[in-house]
């Protein structure tokens, strides 16, 4: 009997838990992304009740429109207080692109023979994670042609 080297068995054991830590996790799915933002949803966590289908969404948006360079600047310099007072161009950069980066968690409701959802809950948060709004909007709306939502629901209602 040959005895197995321990790469192989190292290799194996890396192999099987990480396929077991992804089958209990979210099965995240790219379906829309544009210039400055990417939207998934959890295709484990799609369940079906009377004709209703519920899906997690979350999204990653980039909202550089809503800083100027100047603002932003001045805001690295207030926060930089306590040190030299000095930035790298690299840092300063590095620094807007995290004030500008927000993630989003939302579960919808959705009615595939009405081409409509509600949104149960929405959650945005900064980019270390602390959450920064909150929206239920229970109310029923039908689905807009060309919408982020439609391209959502032509994935989910198949």
């Amino acid at each position: 009997m040959k005895i197995l080297s321990p790469v192989i068995i190292t290799g194996f054991l890396i192999f099987f838990v990480s396929a077991f830590s992804q089958a209990e996790g979210p099965d995240w799915r790219l379906y829309f992304k544009s210039d400055n933002a990417l939207y998934s949803y959890d295709a484990r966590s799609i369940t079906e009740s009377n004709g209703i289908l519920k899906v997690s969404e979350r999204s990653v948006v980039r909202q550089r429109k809503l800083y100027n360079y100047p603002q932003a600047l001045k805001r690295i310099m207030e926060i930089n207080k306590e040190g030299s007072g000095k930035m790298s161009d690299e840092s300063r950069k590095k620094m807007i692109d995290d004030l500008a980066l927000q993630a989003t968690r939302r579960l919808y409701e959705i009615r595939c023979s009405a081409k409509s959802y509600r949104l149960i809950t929405g959650m945005k948060y900064d980019n270390e994670g602390i959450l920064i709004d909150g929206s239920i909007s229970l109310e029923w709306r039908r689905i807009k042609p060309g919408s982020i939502i439609e391209k959502l629901y032509h994935e989910v209602c198949h």
